[in-house]
């Protein structure tokens, strides 16, 4: 949980356990990117992919900072699988209902 959560000079700024964190994502058709700073802790993660789900690189940037920070496996890949099979679910039935 953060303290504080804002936008500034185009990144998002907040913190984790105590730490400022810097972080900005974008993407275009067929590709999403997330860069994460933690300046305190000389910590960089870029993420590039070449898919338009978020859930690839919130997964590996929470992976990494969570190993730096030493907090415990939180299981994040499973935890945004689950997230996005429940989405695919809604939306295909959704579909259905509507056609």
């Amino acid at each position: 949980m953060c303290s504080f959560y804002g936008y500034g000079l185009g990144w998002f700024l907040s913190d984790v356990k105590g730490h400022k964190q810097v972080q900005h994502t974008g993407g275009l058709i067929g590709t999403v990117t997330q860069f994460t700073l933690i300046p305190d802790m000389k910590l960089g993660i870029v993420v590039l992919t070449n898919q338009q789900s978020g859930a690839a690189f919130n997964t590996i940037t929470n992976t990494v900072k969570d190993s730096y920070l030493g907090i415990a496996d939180r299981s994040w890949l499973k935890t945004y699988g689950d997230r996005m099979q429940k989405v695919e679910a809604e939306y295909n039935k959704q579909k259905k209902e509507a056609f």
